[in-house]
This record gives C-alpha cells, sequence and structure tokens, in this order.
C-alpha cells in the first residue's frame, strides 16, 4: 500500500472524529438542509457561476434531480442564478450568503472544535492546512 493513501486514511478519521457533530437532516427548508443539499451546495462558490451540466456530472446524479434540487435551493435563498451570457438557454448557478451559512449551520464538522484545533496552529500552518485541503479536494474534479 502506498505510504501516502495509508496516511490520508489514517488522518481524515482523527479529523472527522475530533470535529464532527450528530445529526441527520432530511429534508431542505430554511433552518435546515438534506445530506444531498448539502453535498450540492459545498460544490458550489460564492461569486463564481457553475454549470449544472457540469455539476451533475461530477456528483454523478441526474441533471434532472440537480435541477430540481436547485431550484428548491434558490427557492430558499441558498442558490441564485444567472443566464450564461454565452448561451441565453442555459442557466448557471453560484452560493449566496444565506447558502454559505447554511453549510456552516448544517455542516458535520462542528466549528467551535474546528476554530480551536486551529488556533492551535500558527497563521501560517492554518493556510497551509486550507490550502492542502482545497488542492486535495479540488483533484475530485
Amino acid at each position: 500500500m502506498n505510504d501516502r493513501i495509508l496516511e490520508i486514511q489514517k488522518l481524515y478519521p482523527r479529523i472527522y472524529m475530533a470535529c464532527h457533530v450528530e445529526h441527520v437532516k432530511k429534508r431542505s427548508s430554511k433552518g435546515q438542509i438534506s445530506s444531498r443539499d448539502a453535498g450540492i451546495l459545498a460544490h458550489l462558490e460564492q461569486g463564481h457561476f457553475q454549470s449544472p451540466k457540469t455539476l451533475a456530472k461530477h456528483l454523478n446524479i441526474a441533471a434532472s434531480t440537480l435541477s430540481e434540487a436547485l431550484h428548491n435551493m434558490v427557492a430558499l435563498g441558498f442558490v441564485s442564478f444567472k443566464i450564461d451570457e454565452n448561451d441565453a438557454r442555459q442557466t448557471k448557478f453560484s452560493l449566496t450568503n444565506d447558502g454559505a451559512k447554511a453549510i456552516s449551520q448544517n455542516s458535520v464538522l462542528d466549528a467551535n472544535k474546528i476554530a480551536n484545533m486551529l488556533a492551535r496552529l500558527s497563521e501560517e500552518d492554518q493556510q497551509k492546512v486550507i490550502d492542502g485541503l482545497k488542492l486535495f479536494a479540488n483533484a475530485t474534479y
């Protein structure tokens, strides 16, 4: 087994166990989001509009399933949309401030526990943590 793979397999559960919260949300509403919707929101960026076709492919879900979820989250104020400037038949989606709050409030990771762990690190090391997680998460695309 590759040592790096083993290291990730050892480290991720340590982080998860140190920071996770117990909750299960079944249906998205103003106060809570489903696990599926949380996963979709986590793949959207604020101020950067994404194609639902690309997102559906990445998430390995049907475009119709994603479309329904996105429109529900638009109605809840978690996601905004705009018409694609290159193709008026296409719509692109972006995370709103309320969507970012929903991610934070419904995350499986407790914000206070994360803050306590980050407080043990220098500013430089905190940024290294974020950069490393981004690098690894972006490798999924």
